[in-house]
């Protein structure tokens, strides 16, 4: 990303004043971070060879799905118009993959996010959250249909009440994975997944021993959205992008004020999830590829429920329960 804005300097299309300062927000991150040599050598290529074959395998079964979104074409999805993807994807998986989808409904509910109720074996669709692109359209039902619910139905299927909401510790690969299979669908890591991932660093002083407030996150956060906006060109609404950066900083600040007149402020830790269990799976799916695994026999088994397949007592659970 640092290189990104090193080639946007001078460019008359984007805020140079926010290209320098997020530079400079960044080369702090820079200075302290570990050359990936020195952390043991990840191979970033291994890892996107095996998860292009993993969306693949995902593709081969579930294209049907994606279409939903191609034959509507629409350029912008409404919540309203997610939810009749929503359901048009659950009618379709109840007749061609396993007819104890029809189990699960979809609802709009009041809020902003989109979210799984495993529990409940609902699909709830916030009625203001804001209006997703084709793109986010199709990682939205690979994140949260072909993860989340999937592995949900499949726990309820075993009648298996852990796999079905989850054993101890999973959050971290349940949503790295999901991130994972945005990945693997769209060709390209979510920039949510790295941007809650340093913006929370950030926030908690970790890099620079200096935690920041509410409105110092806020400034970086919108000079990052105001620079990819710009990037993609067309008009841009800075009321409905200030909301939605605003949306993101109370997350982080959720459950404290975010001011510096309060000590040591409450951060919200737990959305480094998403990039920490990404890694972890991107290693380990990878990892099991290389030792022979095919991607479609990895998918049936990390299918199986809400589980973390790095974990060894997940993994005996599973040997026991399966």
């Amino acid at each position: 990303e640092y290189s990104l804005l090193e080639s946007l300097v001078g460019n008359k299309n984007v805020s140079n004043e926010n290209v320098q300062f997020l530079m400079m927000t960044y080369q702090g991150i820079l200075e302290n971070s570990v050359e990936s040599s020195e952390a043991g050598g990840i191979d970033i290529e291994k890892e996107n060879v095996a998860i292009n074959q993993y969306g693949q395998a995902i593709r081969e079964r579930y294209q049907p799905l994606f279409d939903l979104v191609d034959s509507s074409e629409s350029a912008d999805f409404s919540p309203q118009q997610l939810e009749h993807v929503f359901t048009s994807a659950i009618i379709w998986l109840a007749e061609h993959d396993d007819r104890t989808w029809a189990e699960w409904s979809v609802e709009m509910t009041d809020g902003t996010m989109l979210s799984v109720d495993s529990a409940a074996k609902k699909i709830k669709i916030a009625s203001k959250r804001e209006a997703a692109s084709a793109d986010d359209a199709r990682a939205l039902l690979a994140h949260e249909l072909l993860v989340h619910t999937l592995r949900g139905k499949n726990g309820h299927k075993a009648n298996n009440k852990n796999l079905a909401t989850g054993l101890a510790d999973y959050l971290d690969a349940e949503e790295g994975l999901g991130i994972l299979v945005e990945q693997a669908i769209s060709g390209e890591l979510p920039e949510k997944a790295y941007d809650r991932y340093v913006d929370i660093a950030l926030a908690l002083g970790v890099i620079d021993g200096k935690q920041k407030n509410r409105h110092e996150m806020f400034k970086i956060s919108y000079a990052r959205h105001l620079i990819r906006a710009q990037q993609k060109g067309g008009p841009i609404n800075e009321t409905s992008l200030s909301k939605k950066v605003w949306t993101h900083i109370d997350r982080i600040y959720r459950g404290g004020r975010g001011g510096h007149d309060d000590g040591r402020q409450a951060i919200f830790t737990k959305d480094i999830a998403y990039y920490v269990g990404y890694k972890k799976m991107a290693t380990y799916i990878a990892d099991e590829i290389s030792r022979g695994k095919t991607a479609s026999e990895l998918f049936a088994f990390l299918s199986q429920g809400k589980f973390d397949p790095t974990n060894p007592k997940h993994l005996e659970y599973i040997q026991v329960n399966s």
